[in-house]
């Protein structure tokens, strides 16, 4: 899957028009090349992981826990807010973040209604 998303990704650099602006934008972004890095390297990891999961437990059993990462996405990212402040893009203000929960409950609820 990751093979294809970048042959996808690369397809754009056979029409001209998309080239160029890619050429024309590269210095802007060449300064997160480093975060850039980081953040395949750690969502290539947790591709494999989950590929390791699969081969050794029960699919029930990884579709849950795969299903639950937005909740610790949404801990990591207040950890992150707490620490870089106004740096990091995100939105934690209490009613997105009460809306957040909400909707984590009723996928946690879907979780338990398919594990029991």
């Amino acid at each position: 899957m990751s093979l294809l998303a970048s042959l996808i990704s690369c397809s754009f650099l056979l029409c001209k028009n998309t080239r160029d602006d890619i050429v024309d934008t590269f210095p802007r972004y060449r300064k997160k090349v480093k975060l850039f890095l980081f953040n395949e390297m750690l969502s290539q990891g947790g591709f494999w992981i989950m590929i390791l999961a699969l081969a050794h437990l029960p699919v029930l059993t990884v579709e849950a826990i795969s299903s639950s990462q937005s909740i610790f996405a949404l801990f990591l990212g207040g950890l992150f807010y707490k620490f870089l402040g106004r740096n990091f893009k995100e939105n934690f203000q209490v009613k997105d973040v009460a809306k957040k929960l909400c909707f984590f409950a009723l996928i946690i609820f879907g979780i338990c209604l398919v594990v029991v």
